[in-house]
């Protein structure tokens, strides 16, 4: 489907609302939004507690068969309508937060320069080299935000000016505002009137409304375009652009992938212009993610159990562990599934009378006959020549993304992740803190080497039972929340290897409750309200200004997924 606002044009429907009278559309979907909740873990992961790891998430064939208990199983805990100063963490270099505060929108519009300098937050930089952008740039998105809906719709649709109003500036938000105007047409029910007729022949009631149908119907792209005016638009301030994904982001966990859709995701712009030009990107940033589901729970259904509220906040912690994994390819190189296994580059034939498919006469050895062009027999040569070419998979690297792990301190051993989320005409801000030894349990089944107590094996399961960085059960037994390292303290805390070359992780980093995926939420924001935009731009604004932050010797050096 072509944007709503391809080559400049807006597309833009009747407004009956000021005046004109149209028979009455589907009634308004009803707002309902997802609210899963998962209860906390007790036990940490351990070879007995992850031996059914395999087979109980193997077994996801198709969206439907996603239980609660896929949740509760990653160990995830989620915290809803989380305030926004309590969501966005303070720099830990000076403990200052990057979301804007609330004196800054409550400054009259009138202001002199004298107030807003006093208002003014010390200068700092980015990790691009600029300043962080300040109360002038933030103010000036916030006007261009106020705007009542009527008066900014009257503008997008390139109507007169209204005598004795002052004039509409939408600005850089020019196309948030038409895919405000256009989403408005299927969800803005303020303006809904029924009006009796009078004469004996009416059918019925007349309508007079925004809406020209219902919320339900809305075509996805709409929502995606208003979504990208109002996110891009901050990232620009920060050195960011919103990029469509080129491949479809998968997570990797053990030999299979996972696919979450992502809407947008936001990278870092590189320094170099040439760079720039060649389409290369730093990150990922962020993700964004618009959905067009409008009905979370059947009919019986308990709040936060529904079988579609559970899928559609599976889609955000998949899509937030993709993320995550991205973010931890910075100074690795790709190692494809396959690569260097005998299946992959040794012949298959084990030598059998017959010869190969395709070769009935002669052995693996011979040269394979090319493929002919020809009508006759051609169609089987290629299926038989393509039995013969074993193939590593297929790469899940974007050669034009340079993966770093923006705003994370070389030192931690946790990142922290953040996904925007849009349903019906509302926004929200994720926040997903993960280890890195989760990460790299998840890839590779690996645990952390720290002793277990006794008391909790009997609860404690694996497919990284046998692996050589699997959990040490010899040692004596001690507080499993207190890992103990086993380094070699003269490699400088870089780990050693004692299992065949195999690099033990850092352990001197890693949190007591590293196999813990705490995630939590902000409210929804409403972007058709004046108030609901304005917070939503304060969380954006916070996120960029958080993860954009410069960070001295940013990089991933503590905990390390294997190679």
């Amino acid at each position: 489907m072509l944007s709503s606002f391809s080559f400049g044009i807006p597309l833009t429907f009747p407004s009956p609302h000021e005046g004109g009278r149209v028979s009455p559309p589907p009634p308004p979907t009803p707002l309902d939004f997802p609210r899963c909740s998962t209860t906390l873990p007790r036990f940490p992961l351990t070879p007995e507690s992850t031996r059914n790891f395999n087979a109980t998430y193997m077994g996801i064939k198709k969206p439907s068969d996603v239980r609660l208990e896929h949740l509760e199983g990653l160990n995830v805990t989620i915290e809803h309508d989380v305030e926004l100063e309590d969501l966005i963490p303070a720099d830990p270099a000076d403990g200052l937060s990057a979301l804007p505060p609330k004196s800054w929108v409550s400054l009259p519009s009138d202001c002199d320069d004298a107030a807003i300098r006093a208002l003014q937050l010390p200068d700092k930089k980015l990790s691009t080299g600029t300043l962080v952008p300040n109360i002038q740039q933030f103010r000036q998105r916030c006007f261009e935000l106020s705007y009542d809906n009527n008066d900014a719709f009257h503008v997008i649709q390139r109507k007169p000016p209204v005598p004795g109003k002052p004039p509409i500036k939408p600005g850089q938000y020019y196309r948030f505002w038409q895919g405000l105007d256009l989403m408005s047409q299927w969800w803005d029910t303020s303006q809904d009137h029924l009006l009796a007729e009078d004469k004996a022949d009416s059918p019925g009631p007349r309508y007079i409304g925004r809406r020209t149908s219902t919320g339900r119907d809305l075509p996805e792209q709409y929502r995606e375009d208003c979504v990208k005016g109002f996110v891009e638009i901050i990232s620009w301030e920060f050195g960011c652009r919103l990029q469509t994904p080129r491949a479809m982001p998968r997570l990797a966990v053990r030999t299979s992938l996972f696919p979450s859709r992502f809407s947008y995701l936001a990278y870092r712009l590189p320094a170099s212009v040439q760079e720039q030009r060649a389409g290369m990107l730093e990150g990922p940033v962020l993700g964004v993610q618009c959905r067009p589901e409008t009905c979370f729970r059947n009919p019986g259904e308990e709040m936060g159990k529904g079988q579609s509220e559970v899928l559609d906040f599976m889609r955000e912690i998949v899509g937030a562990l993709i993320i995550a994994q991205e973010r931890a390819r910075e100074g690795k190189e790709e190692k494809k599934p396959g690569a260097g296994k005998w299946w992959s580059e040794a012949p298959r034939w084990g030598g059998g009378p017959g010869g190969e498919i395709g070769n009935p006469v002669g052995n693996s050895d011979d040269p394979v006959p090319p493929v002919g062009r020809g009508r006759s027999g051609s169609r089987g040569d290629r299926k038989a020549g393509n039995k013969k070419l074993d193939r590593q998979s297929s790469s899940t690297w974007d050669k034009r993304i340079k993966y770093q792990s923006i705003g994370k301190h070389k030192e931690s051993g946790v990142d922290d992740i953040f996904l925007i989320s849009s349903i019906n005409h509302h926004v929200s801000i994720l926040h997903l803190r993960v280890s890195y030894s989760y990460l790299r349990f998840l890839e590779s089944g690996a645990l952390p080497r720290y002793p277990i107590s006794p008391s909790l094996k009997s609860h404690t399961i694996s497919d990284g039972a046998n692996s050589p960085d699997a959990m040490d059960t010899s040692q004596p037994a001690t507080n499993p929340a207190t890992p103990i390292s086993s380094f070699d303290p003269t490699d400088n805390g870089k780990g050693r290897s004692n299992h065949g070359g195999t690099k033990e992780p850092r352990c001197a980093g890693l949190p007591h409750d590293w196999y813990i995926l705490k995630v939590r939420r902000s409210k929804w924001f409403d972007l058709l309200d004046k108030e609901g935009r304005i917070e939503a731009l304060r969380g954006v604004w916070g996120v960029f200004g958080y993860l954009m932050r410069e960070v001295e010797d940013q990089g991933n050096d503590g905990e390390a997924l294997p190679d």
